[in-house]
This record gives C-alpha cells, structure tokens and sequence, in this order.
C-alpha cells in the first residue's frame, strides 16, 4: 500500500513534546487564575448574602481559601484555617467591616496591589489568636478529623496489644504454676 503523506516518526514525537511544553504553562497559570477569581467571586456572593441577611459561609470558607493559596503563591505562609477562623471570630463579634472583606476580594482579583489587604491579613491572623484566647478553637477540617480517628484507633489497639499480652504473661504463670503443684 503506497502513503500519500509520508510519516516521520521522530518528527512527529519531538512536535508532540514540543507541544506539551508549549501548552502545560497555558493549563497551569489559566487554572491558578481560574481558582483567585473563582474565590473571589465567592467573597462577593458571601458579602451579597450577608447583605440580604442570608450570609451562606461556605462563600466565605471557600474564598478564604483561595486567600490562602494566594498568600502562598506569593511566598507568604498561613496555616491552613486561620485566616478563616479569624474572619468568622470577627463577623461574630462584628469587627470586619464589608468594605474589608470587599478589598481582599478584590485583592484576589487584581492580586498586584498587596497594599490594600497589607493590614486586613495580619488583622484576621490576630482576630484568630484572640478567638483562641477567648477560648474558641477552630473547627476541625476533614483531615484533621481523620487523623484524630487514626489517633484514637492507635490507641485503642496499642491498648488492646497491651492487655492482650498481660493476659497472655498471665495465663502463661498460671499454667506453669499449675504445673510445679500437679505431681
């Protein structure tokens, strides 16, 4: 059978590669950009909300997060679930006003002026450290419920592997005593 285009296999593998390094960085930095606005916007929708007296804090939680992520894309490190807990310390004692909430979003958005938000961030960090003090601790998240259940399980079974040989040291003095009495 003739070809009526003829194929270059070593070609056709170094433009393939040469693809994928050409569109990866397109993929990664469209997401990263997709996930700031995307939580942004889930500022916005918290604030709209709280404005029609119905603040759904999922909004909140998930554009907190992407506060977060953009803190860290930036070199800057918050543990996870800080700033949240002092956003929802502040909103409980009514300290953070919409219009802060409104400039981190927009933060999010527009993340090159870092001048706006430069005093809210430290700000809610604090809010979280006086929440604890006050002695609201944070909610736990999935993985730290998960952990604490491996914990207990280990636990437990480094309880029962304990009994379990004291019964069986028990149980072998017993017999060995039964044994030296029996003639």
């Amino acid at each position: 059978m003739e070809r009526i285009i003829p194929l270059n296999l070593p070609l056709s593998v170094a433009f393939a590669g040469l693809y994928f390094f050409l569109i990866a960085p397109h993929f990664v930095v469209s997401q990263i950009i997709r996930e700031t606005n995307g939580a942004g916007l889930s500022l916005f929708q918290f604030l709209e909300d709280k404005r029609a007296g119905n603040p759904r804090y999922f909004w909140l939680r998930r554009g907190i997060r992407g506060v977060e992520r953009q803190l860290r894309n930036s070199g800057l490190s918050v543990s996870p679930g800080v700033l949240f807990h002092g956003v929802a310390f502040a909103l409980f004692k009514e300290r953070l006003p919409n219009d802060e909430l409104q400039a981190v979003g927009e933060w999010l958005i527009h993340p090159a002026n870092f001048q706006v938000v430069n005093s809210i961030i430290p700000g809610l960090i604090w809010q979280s450290k006086q929440a604890k003090d006050e002695g609201f601790g944070k909610a736990p998240g999935v993985w730290d419920q998960l952990v604490e259940i491996w914990q207990k399980f280990h636990r437990a079974t480094s309880t029962a592997g304990k009994i379990a040989t004291a019964l069986a040291a028990i149980i072998g003095v017993v017999l060995t005593i039964l044994r030296l009495i029996k003639p």
